[in-house]
């Protein structure tokens, strides 16, 4: 039986593919709603992408400003307390505090 997985060898960078460069899912203690039912995804577009495990919909798209191709995503994770907000660090040391409901910064932290 032949793996239908494939090492790719090499990386066309003229193409317009988006790899995923951070994974974050709620905390187990708030999984029970099911408006948790969600995964953060860090692209290498630079955008923090919330899509639905149902079907896989986006359902918001974090990106503003500061993230750019020199200030990329480095870290990703839910708020231990509150499902909706989504915390991210960038390169430049900067860490954005998101409100998935609006899809906008609540806070910047500059370390």
């Amino acid at each position: 039986m032949e793996c239908p997985l494939a090492v790719r060898q090499s990386f066309d960078t003229s193409a317009a593919e988006t790899y995923v460069l951070e994974l974050a899912v709620p905390p187990r203690e708030l999984l029970g709603s099911a408006a948790l039912q969600v995964i953060a995804v860090a692209g290498s577009d630079n955008a923090v992408k919330i899509y639905s495990c149902d079907d896989l919909q986006t359902k918001a798209q974090l990106k503003n400003n500061t993230i750019s191709p020199t200030n990329v995503v480095t870290g990703l994770q839910f708020a231990p307390d509150n499902p909706h907000i989504v915390y991210f660090s960038l390169l430049d040391g900067c860490i954005q505090c998101w409100d998935m409901r609006s899809s906008k910064p609540v806070q910047t932290y500059t370390v």
